[in-house]
């Protein structure tokens, strides 16, 4: 399985942003999404019941799914 990450800033500058998703042994691993003012990312996540979290670099106010 895999899940899907997308984000846009709607009041401020450009940021940074890791994704979680899990590795083939089920680890958690933040995979490095880019820089920009908006983004998309697919990460792999296996068999594995858990929430969505973003790490974001920055200051701005954003919306993601």
């Amino acid at each position: 399985m895999k899940m899907v990450y997308a984000w846009k800033v709607f009041k401020g500058g450009s940021i940074c942003v890791k994704a979680k998703g899990f590795n083939s042994k089920g680890k958690k691993t933040w995979y490095d999404a880019g820089c920009g003012k908006s983004g998309k990312i697919t990460v792999p996540w296996g068999n594995v019941a858990a929430n969505k979290e973003m790490k974001v670099k920055g200051a701005a106010l954003l919306r993601w799914s």
